[in-house]
């Protein structure tokens, strides 16, 4: 009796076992990556690339060109709304600082015209008075304003060809500044003149 009781505890232990084996786990099975990507791309509704046909292959890079179009769209929209501000402010910039140069550069261009006028009106008043030196001195000056001005350059000749006649003072001077003119401007009548001025002066 006493044997057969363990027996049977040592069975009913043994079934027990094998029900408790053969139940489902309480925990779900860990999803792997695999099994991640396949749900997700199930859901995306995404072809498998390995099993898809060549047309829809194709139909997939039909639609990722459309939307890298739309994107670049979309990006060139953007640029072109933040950049349009910077490009007028940058030009308005560059107008407003070209126009203060010119600004300057007028500024400067009349003062020297007025400093030119100076010296030359100054010059004739000492022509007047033949005062030859301090004319020649006022027309040099106008000439360093206006280094290709002729009319100062020939105010110059004349001073100094009436100084060789009136003074006999710097006549070296007088034919190199005179010839110079005569090379550049051979027809002008006035220098003719000057020249027989300075020939009779010489004599």
């Amino acid at each position: 009796m006493g044997g057969g009781g363990s027996i049977q505890g040592m069975n009913n232990s043994l079934k027990m076992n094998r029900q408790l084996l053969r139940k489902k786990t309480y925990f779900r099975k860990e999803r792997s990556f695999l099994n991640r990507k396949r749900e997700y791309h199930k859901a995306a509704g995404i072809i498998d690339l390995k099993t898809a046909t060549k047309e829809e292959l194709a139909g997939i890079r039909k639609t990722i060109i459309k939307r890298r179009r739309k994107s670049n769209l979309i990006f060139l929209f953007l640029f072109v709304i933040i950049a349009s501000p910077l490009i007028y402010f940058s030009f308005d910039l560059f107008k407003t600082q070209t126009n203060k140069e010119l600004m300057i550069e007028k500024i400067e261009k009349d003062e020297r015209i007025k400093k030119y006028n100076f010296f030359i009106s100054d010059g004739d008043e000492y022509i007047k008075k033949g005062e030859w030196h301090n004319a020649m001195f006022q027309f040099n000056k106008a000439i360093e304003i206006f280094p290709n001005d002729y009319h100062a350059h020939y105010r110059y000749s004349y001073a100094a060809v009436y100084r060789c006649r009136n003074e006999k003072e710097k006549c070296e001077l007088a034919d190199k500044s005179l010839s110079k003119l005569l090379k550049e401007f051979p027809d002008k009548t006035e220098l003719i003149e000057l020249e027989q001025v300075l020939i009779f002066a010489n004599l």
